[in-house]
């Protein structure tokens, strides 16, 4: 055809002219030709520079994508561990109020959380927020119409992972994903827990919504359904990115809006204007060359002037593209300015060699710039476990196989070992197939993860503790519904009800004992609670409904068997009757013991004369016995409340004291100030050191805790005997030697409504998360354990006092010698002052010091001793004295002789035992102490011990 209308033409021109349009027209066609291939060749590359560019796109939405789907999923991770905490021991209530806090708090912390919740046994009972999500009360999954919904939760309970769901019509309306995750306890299976997010905000936080400037994509799920974004996108020769997550990958399409050409659609109609105008302007001069020369002259000039025209319009385009490089390279420089300054280290390495790294990956693995990282090897910084690991990954990635985020170890410069999370993807890097690798430190994110793992630990083992301790309380608890069944009970309510109403958890509750239920859940006439008797036995009941929960408009009942309890009442009755006995027996023990003294003295004094026939020494043997007999009948009445103490190792808790403050001083702050006030003497007991430790160090910490702004922690040792006729400082105290160790705060002191519950388990006053209730329970479990008390006094604003009272051995300078025959040590004349109000008993102490080989001198009472003392100061080696006298006793003797400084040793005597008072004068003044009747062979060997004591 061309052919054809070459010959048309040049039949119709002239010669010259038509062999110039001849070969223009050649001319023409042949680089019209060549300019169609060149500009396909263009269009082509610059499709291919779109692509590069759409790929760093995508890749970094597909990046934000991944980190918002994770930040869900993390959310089941701690839905799973509390419903493990509080949902999985048998017969502990899952709260429904606990659960809406910890939900609430997981709402919060993640944007487009549709709703949490839990299906015990595969059904969804709780969930949050309730009101918009009711709908899904009682759902079942595993009966749900779709098959890839049951085939999801089969596969959760089966894998025991986190399974992710691809988008769903949600029940409740709207698209959204869905987490599931199966819970197990003791290797059972327990139920499921929930995650529903929507998927709008999830896309929000990728950045897809509103959609990005110039930008259509499409989200392919699983099964290769598009559910965000417009299918034919897929036919418009997209970019795919691959997204992995735990079940399947989802793809990631996108395209430039209007297409490829919508990017270069300027370059490629300047380059096609330029093509045009050059086949055109070639055309031009074939024919010119080839026209007649006297024309040429004005066409040149002519096409002169185009051309011109030309150049400057091409000059134009020109500036224009220079415009658009300079906006690229801008563009270019800010991304990467973006990859430079991200916290997470990014690296390409090209056949193992790192040929790109950003300033974080240089700081992660400890070089002083990226630069150093250029040119070496990237397996150089893996950690020698995971090479062959990383290997495979490398070759995998590569080749455009799925390689999730992977956990290990890196090695850094300083050969320092970093645990890291690294993700790569492939991409093609100035030319060559690369790696791209996202570099995360994770070494706090693990070590919470297992201090997380720490304190859930902990918590289950404060749960089974609390389960315990609700297994082993002897009230019975039980759970009732609306109906009336019982839906729960502990150990102690299974035994009462079958002994109340002859039921068991499962059974509906008509009756207790012989009144309807109905009573019981009716507010009582007086008090908080009903009794009702049956078989013999009275038991007390408290009702209390519950009001939200699943068990709402449920009851729970405590039942207490009380029977012995009022045993114990009457009981007390009587142990306040015998304590009548004792005072009474108290009133008269000090005269009958002076009785007692002045017999077994002239006794023993009779018994040491030589001379006596043998019938009269058998008959003071006879007397002396009986008198003996009439002593301990006395101390029976004094003791006869009296335990016995079971021995252990024996240890004195003076010094053991003495190296516990060392670990007090460096164990508590510097703002308190640990003061030991131990009385001189042996506090030896029959103890376990590590659980007295344990106390003692318990009391400080509780001081140290309420004493926030500083203070001073006081720890007093000193011994209390507590005779049979004495009033305890504690009701339950038993008669004895007793080491008394208390340990005092100077800060505000304890509410009084708390006092009552300072003992019980898991009561505490501090905030949450600061404390666990459990301390000053183990403190009376230990004392209790060591058959001793505790007793707390407080006053606001005055501190608080914990004493600790423990069973002593006896010490040798409380023990009364038992008395005999025996060879008694006399005197050499020194002269001692008896004072005693008792003639008779003065007179036998007068003749015993006299046949002790010592001078005596006698005095009636206190006033008339100080006389006596003050006139033979210089004489009197040892005053003996009563403790209970008229106008004067012997305490306030001790005392007058010590505000006139009169340094004469005093051994108090006593009918009575010694009390608090006397026992604590003993320790600081009094030179010894004996107890009435005093035997002639115990009153030589103090007598002589004494005076040889104090004339060194």
């Amino acid at each position: 055809m061309t052919l054809k209308f070459l010959k048309k033409l040049s039949d119709k021109e002239p010669g010259p002219r038509r062999l110039a349009i001849t070969y223009a027209t050649l001319t023409f066609i042949s680089l019209l030709l060549l300019w169609q291939q060149a500009g396909q060749w263009v269009e082509n590359r610059l499709k291919a520079d779109a692509q590069a560019q759409m790929v760093i796109q995508l890749d970094s939405i597909g990046a934000s994508l991944s980190l918002a789907i994770n930040q869900r999923l993390a959310t089941i991770n701690g839905l799973t561990a509390f419903t493990l905490t509080h949902a999985t021991v048998p017969e502990t209530e899952f709260s429904m109020r606990e659960f809406e806090t910890f939900a609430a708090g997981l709402q919060s912390s993640v944007t487009g959380i549709r709703n949490i919740a839990v299906a015990p046994g595969g059904v969804m009972q709780y969930v949050y927020p309730f009101e918009a999500n009711k709908s899904v009360l009682g759902y079942e999954p595993l009966k749900d119409p779709r098959p890839n919904v049951r085939d999801e939760v089969n596969r959760a309970i089966e894998s025991r992972q986190i399974i992710l769901s691809m988008p769903y019509e949600l029940i409740q309306g709207g698209l959204g994903i869905i987490a599931l995750q199966a819970v197990f306890y003791e290797d059972t299976y327990w139920g499921l827990t929930n995650i529903v997010a929507d998927l709008p905000p999830l896309l929000e936080d990728a950045g897809l919504i509103p959609a990005p400037a110039g930008l259509e994509v499409a989200i392919i799920d699983q099964s290769g359904r598009v559910f965000f974004g417009e299918p034919d996108l897929l036919a418009s020769d997209p970019v795919i990115f691959t997204i992995p997550l735990p079940e399947g990958n989802w793809q990631m399409a996108g395209a430039p809006n209007g297409g490829w050409k919508t990017i270069y659609a300027g370059e490629l109609a300047f380059f096609q204007a330029m093509g045009l105008l050059i086949v055109a302007l070639l055309a031009a001069v074939a024919y010119l060359t080839t026209n007649r020369r006297e024309r040429l002259a004005a066409l040149v000039q002519k096409r002169t002037g185009e051309l011109a025209q030309s150049n400057n319009e091409l000059q134009q385009e020109l500036a224009e593209r220079l415009k658009a490089e300079k906006a690229m390279q801008e563009s270019e420089q800010r991304y990467r300015q973006l990859i430079e300054t991200s916290p997470i280290g990014i690296l390409v390495h090209t056949d193992g060699e790192i040929v790109f790294a950003n300033q974080s990956a240089a700081a992660l693995l400890q070089a002083v710039s990226s630069e150093d990282l250029i040119g070496t090897l990237m397996m150089d910084y893996v950690h020698s476990d995971f090479r062959k690991l990383v290997q495979t990954r490398v070759q995998n990635t590569l080749s455009q196989q799925p390689a999730p985020a992977l956990v290990e170890k890196l090695i850094g410069v300083d050969g320092a070992v970093i645990e890291v999370e690294v993700r790569g993807i492939s991409l093609v890097y100035q030319g060559k197939h690369s790696v791209l690798v996202f570099i995360n430190d994770v070494t706090e994110r693990l070590q919470a993860e297992a201090e997380r793992e720490r304190l859930l630990n902990q918590i289950q083992e404060q749960v089974k503790r609390v389960q315990q301790i609700m297994d082993s309380v002897p009230e019975g608890v039980l759970l009732l519904d609306a109906d009336g069944q019982v839906v729960l009970t502990n150990p102690a309510a299974a035994r009462l009800l079958r002994m109340l109403a002859n039921a068991g958890a499962g059974d509906k509750l008509t009756y207790l004992g012989e009144r309807p239920l109905s009573h019981f859940l009716s507010p009582p006439p007086e008090g908080n609670s009903h009794e009702v008797k049956a078989n013999d036995r009275r038991f007390k009941i408290i009702a209390q409904a519950t009001e939200s929960g699943p068990m709402a408009k449920g009851w729970v009942l405590v039942i207490r068997d009380i029977t012995k309890e009022r045993e114990i009442q009457q009981h007390v009755q009587e142990q306040d009757r015998l304590a009548a006995v004792g005072q009474l027996a108290a009133g008269i023990a000090h005269d009958f013991n002076n009785i007692l003294a002045v017999i077994v003295l002239y006794t023993q004094l009779t018994l040491q004369t030589i001379e006596l026939p043998p019938q009269a020494r058998e008959r003071l043997e006879v007397i002396k016995q009986q008198s003996n007999r009439a002593a301990h009948l006395v101390q029976q009445i004094l003791d006869f409340s009296r335990r016995s103490v079971l021995k252990r190792e024996i240890i004195d808790l003076a010094p053991f004291l003495q190296e516990l403050s060392k670990l007090l001083e460096r164990t508590l702050p510097e703002t308190i100030q640990v003061k030991m006030a131990i009385q001189p003497g042996v506090y030896q007991a029959n103890l376990d050191p590590t659980r007295i430790q344990q106390a003692v160090m318990n009391l400080s910490i509780n001081a140290r805790d309420a004493m926030p702004g500083g203070g001073t922690l006081c720890i007093q040792l000193d011994h209390q005997q507590i005779e049979p006729d004495e009033t305890p400082p504690l009701a339950e105290i038993n008669p004895g030697l007793w080491i008394r160790l208390s340990v005092t705060d100077t800060w505000t002191g304890i509410p009084t409504q708390d006092l009552p519950h300072i003992f019980n388990p898991f009561f505490t006053t501090k905030e949450v998360g600061k404390g666990s209730g459990l301390g000053m329970a183990q403190v009376y479990g230990i004392v209790k354990q060591h058959e001793g008390h505790i007793h707390v006094d407080t006053q606001p604003g005055q501190g608080t006092t914990f004493t600790l009272y423990l069973p002593a051995l006896p010490s040798p300078g409380l023990v009364s010698v038992k008395d005999g025959i025996v060879s008694v040590t006399e005197g050499i004349g020194q002269t001692v002052l008896i004072v005693e109000d008792e003639l008779m008993t003065r007179e036998a102490l007068v003749e015993s010091v006299k046949a002790l080989n010592y001078q005596p001198l006698a005095a009636a009472d206190g006033q008339e001793a100080l006389a006596l003392a003050e006139q033979h100061k210089e004489e009197i080696a040892l005053i003996l004295t009563d403790m209970v006298m008229p106008n004067m006793g012997g305490e306030a003797l001790l005392q007058a002789l010590m505000r006139k400084g009169i340094a004469i040793p005093v051994v108090l005597l006593s009918g009575y035992p010694l009390t608090e008072a006397g026992a604590r004068l003993h320790a600081q003044a009094f030179a010894d102490y004996l107890q009435k009747p005093v035997g002639l062979g115990q009153l030589a060997k103090v007598m002589t011990r004494v005076i040889n004591k104090f004339a060194l």
